[in-house]
């Protein structure tokens, strides 16, 4: 009976391992990808400035704003479920006890795994005929959007991963379990 607790324990420890690396990639790739704020503002200054001082607008500064946009929503998307800072619903949730919460999102998962399950079979669709046509934007400028479309279903299966961890650290507290 001792070796299976301790299998059991050993198991345990490995998977804390694996949720703490996760969530310390998501919180690296979250605050990598805050710096693009910067860059998207510095692009659109660059457009106001082209535009209104020197009466020349540039053709590809919408466009790149977009694109910095879109890699940085997706991208921290991971980041915001590990810091809990997604839109909630809290009137019931905010008064239950941690047990009771850990139930509700466990409850409440398997939501979540069936529209990113779905989020990241389209979005790989999506991405393989992106990349299949080494798709361009049909404007002037004309830079390639593969590689935007690329970030969705790597930043997807990242929130999954998360949601994955979120889940585990939900049936340690509901079931009273640690790796000590």
């Amino acid at each position: 009976m001792r070796t299976h607790k301790k299998k059991g324990r050993e198991r345990l420890f490995i998977l804390n391992r694996i949720a703490d690396w996760v969530e310390v990639t998501n919180k690296i790739t979250g605050y990598l990808l805050s710096i693009l704020i910067f860059f998207l503002t510095l692009v659109l200054i660059y457009g106001i400035i082209t535009r209104s001082v020197f009466g020349a607008p540039s053709i590809w500064t919408t466009e790149m704003a977009q694109y910095i946009f879109i890699v940085y929503s997706i991208g921290a998307g991971a980041f915001i479920l590990q810091r809990g800072e997604h839109v909630n619903v809290d009137i019931l949730y905010s008064i239950l006890p941690v047990r009771g919460r850990a139930f509700l999102d466990v409850l409440t998962s398997i939501f979540f795994f069936i529209f990113i399950g779905v989020l990241f079979y389209l979005s790989l669709e999506f991405t393989r005929d992106s990349i299949s046509l080494l798709e361009r934007s049909n404007t002037a400028w004309a830079p390639p959007i593969w590689p935007i479309k690329l970030v969705i279903p790597i930043a997807v299966g990242m929130i999954a991963l998360q949601g994955c961890v979120k889940l585990f650290r939900d049936l340690c507290i509901l079931f009273k379990a640690s790796d000590s």
